[in-house]
C-alpha cells in the first residue's frame, strides 16, 4: 500500500509511523500501540470533513459500530472505538500485504488463482449480510490479500447497517460508491441491498 509521512506524530497511546492512505472520511496510520508494542492500522476522521458532510461523525461512528459487530476472517478486525479530544478514531489490526488493485495492475489472475479470493471474499460478504450490514464500497482498492493469502474487506466508510441505523433515511438523489463498481439500483438511486455488493465484487472480479 502506498505511504507517506504523517502530518502528526502520536495520537492518545498510539505513535505514528506513516500515512498508509487517505479517504473521504478520513487517513488511515500504521502506529504503535505504547501499552504493548503492536503494530496497528489508526484511522484518525479527517478534522473539516463535517463542513463538507454534516453528518460526517454519524457516519464515522456506524462503520465503527458495524466493525464491532462483525467477527470474519475476511474483514479487517476492529480491536478499538472512541472519540480522543474531540476526533473520533478507530483501531484496526496491521495488515501486512497487497491492495487487491495493485496487484491487477500488472497481473492478471487466471481462474485456479481467482477462485480462491472470491470464495473468501463471498465469505466476507456473507458475515455482513447476516448481520444486515451492507458495504456499498466493495472495490479492488477495499480489498487487501494478505502475505499468508487472506483475502479481507477494508473501509467501511459508507457502510449501510440496517440493524444499527434503523430510521435512518439515505438522502433523496444521493448516490454513494465508486462509479465503476455500482449496482443498477444504486446507480438509480434505490435502496441498497445484500445483492449490490455482489455486484460490486463481480464487477471488481472483472477489473
Amino acid at each position: 500500500m502506498e505511504a507517506s509521512q504523517p502530518s502528526i506524530k502520536s495520537f492518545k497511546r498510539f505513535k505514528i509511523n506513516r500515512l498508509i492512505a487517505s479517504g473521504g472520511m478520513g487517513d488511515v496510520y500504521e502506529a504503535i500501540d505504547t501499552s504493548n508494542g503492536s503494530r496497528v492500522a489508526l484511522k484518525l476522521m479527517t478534522i473539516d470533513i463535517e463542513d463538507k458532510l454534516p453528518d460526517a461523525q454519524r457516519r464515522f461512528k456506524l462503520e465503527a459500530q458495524s466493525l464491532e459487530r462483525l467477527d470474519s476472517e475476511n474483514v479487517v478486525k476492529i480491536i478499538e472505538t472512541g472519540t480522543f479530544e474531540g476526533v473520533p478514531y478507530i483501531v484496526m489490526e496491521f495488515l501486512e500485504g497487497r491492495l487487491l488493485s495493485e496487484i491487477t495492475d500488472n497481473f492478471v489472475f487466471g481462474v485456479d488463482e481467482a477462485f480462491p479470493i472470491m470464495l473468501q471474499l463471498l465469505e466476507g460478504l456473507s458475515a455482513c449480510h447476516k448481520l444486515r450490514i451492507i458495504h456499498r464500497d466493495i472495490k479492488p482498492s477495499n480489498i487487501i490479500i494478505t502475505d499468508a493469502g487472506t483475502a479481507k474487506i477494508l473501509d467501511f466508510g459508507i457502510v449501510k447497517d440496517l440493524e444499527g441505523s434503523k430510521g435512518e433515511q439515505t438522502t433523496q438523489g444521493l448516490i454513494m460508491g465508486s462509479f465503476k463498481y455500482l449496482s443498477p439500483e444504486i446507480a438509480n438511486c434505490l435502496s441498497p441491498t445484500p445483492r449490490s455488493d455482489i455486484w460490486a465484487l463481480g464487477a471488481s472480479a472483472d477489473h
